[in-house]
């Protein structure tokens, strides 16, 4: 093979595990409680969140949003379903009206928290599936090497793994025990939940495509060394 062929050979092989090992990003959250204004000419903030885009971005109670990234919203509905593609770390510029005055404001979009445990160290992850990745959330417990693992496979339903939100979810609670006794959990999400990029939505998949979303999961999770792969508990 001429020596061109095989370095141009080497660098696609070193692309491709570049793009393979990238990591998942982590959806983006707006920080705010709001509500369509009455005259209807934009979007009213009630309540500003700390740690969020909105906070960073010094957004106030009382201000009206009348546009994000040169979209105009005047609903609620469409801009809740605009942040929910927003990812981490991406430039985000909103023009508000402050005391009738306009004013644009330029930032970074904020990530949603990340899961913490008393118990354990909560480790973010991915998983390659059909041209996208699935959210992977592992949890070891702490002072346990090479911990057996259940592999927590959710319902019928299409809803996010991710309890960033409330430490009180019944699942977390669930998975906070286990590892409080020792043993490590792997959450999955479903395909479009959660920071999940999937080219099918959970709403459209069915049931032969999920079990293969979580087989191609567990492929993955035998391959992490700080487990005990041969107990693995479904």
């Amino acid at each position: 093979m001429p020596k061109f062929l095989f370095l141009f050979f080497i660098f696609i092989l070193a692309l491709q595990n570049q793009l393979l090992s990238q990591e998942l990003a982590r959806k983006g959250t707006f920080g705010i409680q709001m509500e369509a204004n009455s005259d209807g000419n934009g979007i009213q903030v009630l309540k500003v969140f700390d740690h969020s885009t909105a906070s960073s971005l010094k957004i106030r109670a009382g201000d009206l949003i009348q546009q994000v990234n040169g979209i105009d919203y005047k609903e609620v509905n469409p801009l809740v379903a605009a942040v929910g593609q927003w990812e981490a770390g991406k430039n985000i510029t909103v023009t508000i009206e402050r005391a009738g005055e306009e004013q644009i404001l330029r930032g970074k979009i904020v990530g949603k928290p990340l899961e913490t445990s008393e118990y354990g160290e909560v480790i973010y992850g991915s998983v390659g599936f059909d041209g996208g990745q699935l959210r992977s959330i592992l949890e070891l417990p702490k002072g346990v090497e090479n911990p057996p693992v259940i592999f927590f496979l959710p319902g019928i339903g299409c809803g996010s793994l991710d309890y960033y939100y409330n430490t009180n979810a019944p699942t977390k609670l669930l998975v906070e025990e286990w590892v409080k006794n020792g043993i490590a959990v792997y959450r999955v999400e479903k395909p479009g939940m959660g920071d999940s990029k999937s080219t099918t939505p959970c709403q459209e998949m069915d049931f032969n495509y999920e079990v293969a979303a979580f087989s191609e999961a567990l492929k993955q999770l035998k391959k992490i060394s700080e487990i005990d792969a041969d107990n693995i508990f479904l």
